[in-house]
């Protein structure tokens, strides 16, 4: 009796494996597993020694996937087949914002990326610089002195430069050796919100003769930061008419809470500074 259940199991295993076969046998002989431009490339990386130059910066775009190209633009627009073909490092002699997309006949484009680059005017003489408020203790940068060096942080926030702050606006005063005619602040921002760290929803730049009362010159509002943005260094510039100036205020007003996509909203979001450039 054993037997014949054990029979009729073996028989039962082989009609299957059969008619499985036969299945196979008849599907057609190009079948793939997933069509083309089904998935989407990787994005290809932009590479260079320094985000800060003085004469010129060398830019290199990389991606190691055969047949694929990578198209860029340096106007702020987004990169399409349109735009140049990537074939070798990338010279720019002004400040710039690249972008940069990949290509294949197989994939889908991969995401934009950017990086921005810039080229350091002349700096006038500070004499001194001071903040409303302190660093956070575990993320206190080189102290105020710092946001004037020229030292760039990367886009890791415990890096050495950068300074952090956990929820509020930052105000931040700058005394000039000397009057001297300037026409563009720029704060120098990280954006990484899978860490709590959200660029500011405005910048204004104030200017004074005495350090107490200040006259606003002009200001920038931010977009908000969209779910799933990438983690990335951000240059905020204001510009406004050549103004003498001897004392300047630039003020960075971040959102009360971060929004409610991310897993911390309702909370204060973070806010890293490495740098302010005076032009």
């Amino acid at each position: 009796m054993i037997m014949r259940i054990v029979l009729f199991i073996l028989i039962g295993i082989i009609l299957t494996a059969c008619a499985t076969a036969q299945q196979l046998s008849e599907q057609p002989a190009n079948l793939s597993f997933a069509k083309e431009k089904q998935f989407e490339l990787a994005p290809p990386v932009i590479k260079s020694g320094k985000v800060f130059f003085d004469e010129e910066n060398k830019i290199q775009l990389l991606l190691n996937l055969e047949n694929s190209s990578i198209y860029y633009t340096l106007d702020g627009s987004d990169p399409t087949e349109n735009a140049p073909l990537y074939k070798d490092e990338i010279i720019i002699k002004e400040s710039k914002t690249i972008k940069a997309r990949a290509f294949h006949d197989h994939f889908l484009p991969s995401e934009i990326v950017e990086a921005q680059f810039v080229k350091l005017g002349q700096n006038p003489t500070v004499k001194k610089i001071s903040l409303n408020r302190a660093p956070h203790e575990n993320y206190q940068g080189t102290g105020a002195d710092g946001l004037i060096d020229r030292k760039k942080g990367t886009t890791n926030f415990r890096t050495p430069y950068w300074m952090g702050f956990d929820g509020g606006d930052l105000e931040i005063i700058i005394e000039l050796e000397k009057k001297e005619g300037i026409k563009k602040a720029t704060a120098s921002l990280l954006s990484d919100p899978s860490s709590w760290i959200f660029l500011p929803k405005e910048m204004e730049v104030y200017a004074s003769a005495d350090g107490t009362h200040f006259d606003l010159l002009s200001s920038r509002i931010l977009p908000a930061t969209r779910e799933n943005a990438p983690n990335e260094l951000k240059f905020v510039e204001v510009n406004f008419p050549e103004t003498e100036i001897g004392f300047m205020k630039i003020l960075l007003k971040s959102f009360s809470a971060i929004p409610d996509w991310h897993p911390g909203k309702g909370t204060p979001p973070w806010l890293f500074i490495d740098e302010i450039l005076v032009e």
